[in-house]
Formats: structure tokens, sequence, C-alpha cells
């Protein structure tokens, strides 16, 4: 049961995640050298790593059962995959204009 309502939760996430990631690539302004195209591959990763790491830490930490545990998961992995990806257009605009003046 528990694998189940773990694999339902993750394809509720995947589609709105998919579509973030694609909108960040999308975002890029154009002429970004190499190494800056790699960092926000980086900190894209790292966005997705940092969802993870949540959605799994409260599927084994939530003692609650059912549709509750399934709608905190998502929320809360949710608000932490916006967050992180909020940290990683800001730290492509402050490198992207010098020093965000």
């Amino acid at each position: 049961m528990m694998e189940t309502q773990i694999l339902v939760d993750i394809l509720i996430l995947l589609p709105v995640t998919g579509f973030l990631l694609w909108l960040f690539w999308l975002t890029a302004p154009a002429g970004r050298s190499s190494s800056l195209r790699r960092l926000d591959c980086l900190l894209a990763l790292a966005a997705c790593g940092v969802a993870a790491a949540v959605f799994f830490a409260l599927h084994g930490w939530l003692d609650i059962e059912g549709m509750d545990r399934s709608m905190i998961v998502v929320a809360v992995s949710y608000l932490s995959f916006i967050a992180s990806m909020g940290l990683s257009w800001l730290v492509r605009w402050r490198l992207g204009t010098g020093s965000g003046d």
C-alpha cells in the first residue's frame, strides 16, 4: 500500500515539476557562457534534490495514513521545490546582471 501511495504522489508531482524545470531552462538569457549554463543545470538539479529529500523524508516520518499524508507530502514538496527554484532564479539574476543594480 505504501509503495502505491508513493508512486501516486510522484505522478502528481511530475507534471508541475517538469513544467517549472522547462520554464527555468526557457527563461535563460541568450548568450550565457557554458559555465553559467552548467551552473543553471546544477541549481535545477539541486532544487530537484531538495524536493525529493523532503518528499521521501516526509513519507518516512509522518504517522498519518491515507489521503491526508499524500496532501501534506505533495504540498510541502511543491513548496520546497518552488522555494529552491526561486533561489535558483535569484542566483541566475544576480550573476546575469552583476551587482543586481
